[in-house]
């Protein structure tokens, strides 16, 4: 069944994406727009120069660290929340988030190559674009990262999107081009991001004035 509409972080992505690139694509074609009624499969669509140009929005994060996140920050009661209320109450240890999220392949390979597999089903479009959108990372610079090892893995397992782009929700910035099919290039990752590999967030609670076994705790 076809959805009525998008979601937020849809939204957020092609925003990120239209303020990296909508200036290129008014020079191609200053009456480029969009298809308004387009909202699935793919999620999103526009007319450049009289071609129908689609776009399929995916989501690389880190689904656990998202959870842990959303549970944690939500407005309403749940099991999580309250064992943090009955922590703290009881002058316990409570860790919230303590993820670990890879800028390679093994975080994300999975995800794309089922969206690889979906790309003959977007009909009626002469090219689609994929844009993928992250909010796992607090350091930007891993999400550049990433865009490199997106590439060299889009060019491996012969990507069937006709380009690819990232862009960061949680640091609200469009970080570039990941995968262009006509030239198929290889980017090199900058020696300034070479050697970036993961980040990992830690959110916890330590009673003051109290004093505890942090092995016993966490072993």
């Amino acid at each position: 069944m076809s959805r009525k509409s998008h979601t937020i972080k849809e939204l957020k992505a092609l925003k990120f994406l239209l303020d990296g690139q909508l200036r290129r694509a008014k020079k191609v074609d200053k009456n480029v727009c969009m298809i308004p009624d387009q909202v699935d499969k793919p999620d999103f669509g526009f007319v450049m120069k009289g071609v129908r140009i689609g776009i399929e929005v995916c989501s690389i994060d880190n689904s656990k660290l998202l959870e842990s996140r959303n549970v944690h920050n939500s407005s309403k009661s749940n099991n999580a929340k309250r064992k943090k209320i009955n922590a703290i109450l009881n002058g316990k240890p409570y860790t919230s988030v303590n993820q670990t999220t890879s800028i390679k392949r093994d975080a994300w390979e999975g995800i794309l190559l089922k969206k690889f597999n979906l790309h003959a089903g977007y009909e009626n479009f002469k090219e689609v674009f994929l844009l993928l959108h992250t909010e796992s990372y607090s350091d930007v610079s891993l999400s550049e990262a990433t865009r490199f090892h997106l590439n060299h893995f889009c060019i491996d397992k012969e990507c069937p999107f006709d380009k690819v782009y990232l862009v960061d929700l949680k640091n609200k910035k469009y970080i570039g081009k990941v995968f262009d099919k006509k030239s198929n290039k290889r980017l090199t990752i900058p020696k300034k991001l070479e050697n970036l590999e993961s980040e990992t967030e830690v959110s916890q609670f330590f009673p003051v004035g109290q004093p505890f076994n942090i092995w016993n705790t966490y072993k």
